[in-house]
């Protein structure tokens, strides 16, 4: 049933009785004492509600937690692989870009590598042609002078067979007339039908003549026939001798051209990487540069060393012989003066001599006793003054003896200290060194043991066939073989041993000039000492190629000489 309560009695019953019922009712609208009933076991249940309430939220909380945990911990292991897979990776990258670079360091130091051998045999396979050239222009001028002298056999046998021909056809003709007219009777008529004798013994003498000139000509027959035979066996050996020539020069052609081919080859290949080549060659201008800057340095100060030791042995010796000299004329001044003294003292003996001799006259010649007092007076001061005089000239004289011998020693010292200097200067070692050193030129033997090729001549020069190439060398490179040594090219003196790099490098002075050998892995000599013409310096190394290279090198003091023209 549905109450209204929209009146205002209405309202007011119900309010009343709800404040007379508020002590019986709870918060909650129940009865007080089923509320505390209810209380109770509703507090209990709640407790126990509230602690399973507890119980369960510390157990989801520790759950959650631990759950959080493992997968924090799964996160953090998952970004570790992600990481270690990264480095890894990374890792793997870095080792294929070192491998990728370290391939790529070695292909370009095997194209390098290529490079530089086929830049050294080109020049080898160029030298090469031209000696293989020069052989069969000279097999050719041999060939050549063959057929001439082939030419001049066929022209000689023709005419000795022409001779022969005809002295056998003459010696047939004269013994068939023999034969016919063969009698001893008419040959004994022809004798005694003679007018006289001496007709007799010329008839006798031309029967003999004629009968051994018959016997000539038949040995001369013989002797043009084995002439003929000689001259045909000489023409056989010239046309063998000419075939065999004439297959030689096929067979040196026939190479010059695989040469030439194996030449343009290489040069196609220098030709496709020239950049690469001019890098190469700038590179060896470059470390040659700083080889020949170390030499020029040595040889500079060997240079100025030499003329320091010459200029002071000279101004010594110099000092010697004007010292000598000066000795010689003071020596010379002293003689003079005492020379001097002499005149004077025998003028002055002199001059009381005739004074002596007036007063003796003036003596001879006074009347009175004064003057003849006076004259002998004047004798006696003239006797003294001779005396002295005479004195005066004795010591003179022993002055002059003295000073004489003096003059005489100094001359003798003056003349050995020139024979001193003109000896150094004749007999310097330097300068025999020097005169034996131009006297072999073209005749010192290659500075290196065993088979050898020059792989880079002097000077600066092209190679055929390669474009805007030019190659400068300050000496010569020699390639050798294993355990080639580096021999000395004439008598000197070791005048310097320095370091290049991971070689040696050992100078020698033959007097003015100067050789270097550079390349070296060891040295066997030492600073100062003497060593003679093929002695062992060293061993020759190897070069980056793996190539045993030396580098020799010829100077005039400062000045670059080519080795190739004074080697034999």
């Amino acid at each position: 049933m549905k109450i209204n309560i929209s009146t205002p009695l209405l309202r007011l019953t119900l309010t009343f009785a709800m404040f007379i019922a508020m002590p019986f009712i709870t918060y909650d609208g129940c009865p007080s004492v089923v509320c505390a009933q209810t209380k109770k076991k509703t507090t209990t249940k709640s407790s126990t509600t509230t602690k399973k309430a507890t119980t369960t939220k510390t157990t989801t909380k520790a759950k959650t937690t631990s759950k959080s945990t493992s997968t924090a911990k799964k996160t953090t292991t998952a970004k570790q692989t992600v990481v270690l897979s990264e480095k890894a990776k990374l890792q793997k990258e870095q080792a294929n870009t070192k491998k990728l670079r370290a391939q790529s360091q070695q292909r370009e130091k095997n194209i390098n590598r290529s490079i530089r051998s086929n830049l050294d045999s080109v020049v080898i396979i160029n030298n090469e042609i031209h000696q293989q050239q020069l052989f069969i222009d000279s097999l050719n001028r041999t060939i050549k002078t063959v057929a001439h002298r082939i030419d001049t056999l066929y022209k000689e046998i023709e005419q000795l067979r022409q001779d022969l021909i005809d002295k056998k056809a003459k010696f047939t003709k004269s013994m068939q007339y023999l034969q016919r007219n063969r009698n001893p009777q008419e040959e004994l008529m022809f004798i005694f039908s003679a007018k006289n004798l001496s007709q007799v013994l010329r008839r006798l003498r031309y029967a003999r003549e004629y009968s051994s000139y018959q016997v000539v000509q038949g040995k001369m027959i013989k002797q043009q026939q084995k002439a003929m035979q000689i001259k045909q066996n000489d023409l056989l050996n010239m046309k063998t001798q000419l075939v065999l020539d004439k297959v030689a020069v096929n067979k040196r052609q026939q190479e010059l051209e695989e040469m030439r081919l194996r030449c343009q080859q290489k040069v196609e290949y220098l030709n496709l990487n020239l950049v690469q080549v001019q890098n190469q060659i700038q590179q060896y201008k470059e470390k040659e540069a700083e080889l020949d800057k170390q030499i020029e340095e040595a040889i500079q100060k060997e240079i100025e060393e030499a003329r320091r030791i010459a200029a002071e042995k000279k101004a010594k010796e110099e000092a010697a012989r004007k010292a000598a000299e000066a000795e010689r004329k003071e020596k010379e001044r002293l003689l003079a003066e005492a020379k001097a003294a002499r005149e004077k003292a025998e003028a002055a003996k002199k001059a009381a001599a005739e004074r002596m001799a007036t007063a003796q006259k003036a003596k001879d010649e006074a009347t009175n006793s004064a003057d003849k007092k006076d004259a002998k007076k004047e004798i006696s001061t003239l006797k003294s003054e001779i005396k002295a005089a005479e004195k005066e000239m004795k010591k003179a004289d022993a002055e002059i003896k003295k000073a004489d011998d003096a003059v005489k020693a100094a001359t003798k010292t003056e003349n050995a200290e020139k024979a001193k200097i003109d000896a150094w200067v004749a007999n310097d070692s330097d300068t025999k060194l020097t005169s034996g050193f131009v006297n072999n030129k073209g005749r010192l033997p290659m500075p290196i043991t065993g088979k050898y090729v020059i792989v880079r001549h002097f000077g600066t020069y092209t190679v055929q066939g390669l474009k805007a190439v030019t190659l400068d060398n300050k000496g010569i490179d020699i390639k050798g073989q294993e355990g080639a040594m580096a021999t000395a090219a004439f008598d000197g003196e070791v005048s310097s041993i320095f370091q290049y790099g991971s070689s040696y490098i050992v100078m020698l002075r033959h007097g003015s000039y100067i050789t270097v050998y550079s390349g070296l892995s060891s040295v066997s000599v030492s600073k100062g000492q003497k060593v003679s013409t093929k002695q062992n310096l060293g061993k020759v190394g190897k070069n980056s190629d793996g190539d045993l290279v030396l580098h020799f090198q010829l100077r005039k003091e400062s000045t670059r000489l080519n080795p190739e023209q004074w080697v034999n």
